[in-house]
């Protein structure tokens, strides 16, 4: 688990200000961390898995609802403590821990987790409103085309 996860607050100066959380790590495997999932995932493991995909961690690991409590519960703090209406805040993390945070905030079914799509490098925003937090953009790869990578994947 490398600390790559960070998030950015915008303000009307042009620097931003980077800050660092392990609350945006991914989600830990525990005692399987760095090991082949052909090892770890036998057929056993794929029916615990299956019959309960939100609970079921590795050994010494985290679920993904853990990891769905701790993500919003950060985001949700750090909405808290913003004074300006206008702030713009960048959060970067790994694509299933992203996935946890969005089934937290739109309450969508655990199963949902996996059938969203959030690729490397994705844009996926999310804004507060009155009633709660809505989904404005997700798994936008658009800047990528910018550098030819997207249109050569789609070749």
């Amino acid at each position: 688990r490398k600390p790559l996860f960070f998030f950015v607050r915008y303000w009307a100066f042009p620097r931003p200000q980077i800050q660092y959380s392990t609350a945006l790590l991914e989600l830990s495997q525990g005692e399987w961390e760095g090991q082949g999932r052909a090892e770890k995932y036998d057929e056993a493991t794929m029916q615990r898995l299956r019959e309960d995909v939100w609970n079921f961690k590795a050994p010494g690991g985290e679920s993904q609802k853990e990891v769905e409590i701790r993500m919003v519960g950060f985001l949700e703090q750090l909405h808290a403590n913003i004074k300006e209406e206008e702030a713009r805040i960048a959060i970067v993390s790994h694509g299933l821990a992203i996935k946890c945070l969005l089934r937290g905030l739109l309450n969508f079914d655990p199963p949902m987790t996996y059938r969203t799509l959030t690729e490397n490098t994705s844009i996926t925003q999310v804004n507060h409103y009155a009633n709660g937090w809505g989904l404005v953009r997700l798994n936008d790869a658009a800047h990528l085309a910018e550098t030819g990578s997207l249109e050569q994947d789609l070749r």
